[in-house]
């Protein structure tokens, strides 16, 4: 990727051009995003599966980054993934990284 910063510490960013991305969840939609990555089928194959990706990166920047929330998002995700390897179809996507990053992190 030409023109591309990424820079870690207290705060992680990436920035594009003259576009600077501050959110985790931010920067996953946009790598997902870009030629090279489509093709791994980071963000889903499916309208449906592209929504369910979005709807994870917001857990992983939301509920799973509460202290407060925590407990129950755990809970939740136990239950989701219960019966799963993935989170969304039955592939890796940007999704499980973000997941499994919020919870690691």
């Amino acid at each position: 990727m030409k023109g591309v910063n990424i820079s870690w510490g207290k705060k992680t960013a990436l920035q594009v051009g003259d576009v600077t991305f501050n959110l985790n969840s931010s920067i996953c939609r946009y790598l997902a995003r870009t030629p090279s990555a489509a093709s791994l089928g980071l963000y889903g194959k499916l309208v449906l599966d592209k929504a369910e990706v979005d709807f994870w990166l917001s857990f992983s920047s939301g509920p799973l980054s509460c202290s407060k929330e925590l407990d129950d998002a755990v809970a939740y995700l136990d239950r989701v993934l219960g019966p799963l390897t993935f989170l969304v179809g039955g592939s890796l996507t940007i999704a499980d990284l973000a997941v499994w990053g919020a919870l690691f992190g």
